[in-house]
């Protein structure tokens, strides 16, 4: 009896490991929609982020585009959601997620490494005029991520 609970406690623990690193490998971080916050177990780096988001255009028109690049050093990982409407478009090694509206967060497919810069287009949608931000945390390995990655921009 005590050998089956050693084998079943062991077969146990091995799914519950696969099952975990299968989630994190395939960039499954849908869990961060709210808070753009990866499920890590550490708290985020504070002091300055070593990552910059650059944008092609500070001021766009409500159904106008901007590209949007990450650059500093390479990374694991990336959500990025800006505070106005619209939608990324997905390209390979990314994907887009549904948060709030369809395709309004983008972020990693996977946890290889990407190398700088990376540039993808979000489009707008009929937002009222004002000043927005692209917010973002950037994962620079598993155990080392930074939140206070900002870009503004304005729609006229």
């Amino acid at each position: 009896m005590a050998r089956q609970m050693t084998v079943l406690t062991v077969v146990t623990v091995v799914a519950m490991y696969i099952g975990w690193s299968e989630a994190y490998s395939s960039g499954d971080i849908e869990a961060a929609c709210d808070t753009l916050l990866p499920v890590h177990g550490v708290e985020p780096q504070g002091g300055e982020s070593p990552f910059s988001i650059t944008l092609s255009n500070t001021i766009v028109s409500s159904q106008g585009h901007i590209n949007v690049t990450i650059s500093g050093h390479p990374f694991k990982g990336v959500i990025i959601r800006p505070t106005a409407f619209g939608f990324f478009v997905a390209q390979n090694g990314f994907r887009t997620l549904s948060c709030s509206s369809t395709n309004d967060t983008f972020a990693h497919s996977d946890n290889t490494v990407k190398t700088n810069p990376v540039t993808f287009r979000w489009n707008a949608q009929d937002n009222p005029i004002g000043t927005y931000i692209f917010n973002a945390t950037i994962v620079k390995s598993k155990g080392v991520f930074f939140t206070n990655n900002t870009a503004t921009f304005e729609i006229q």
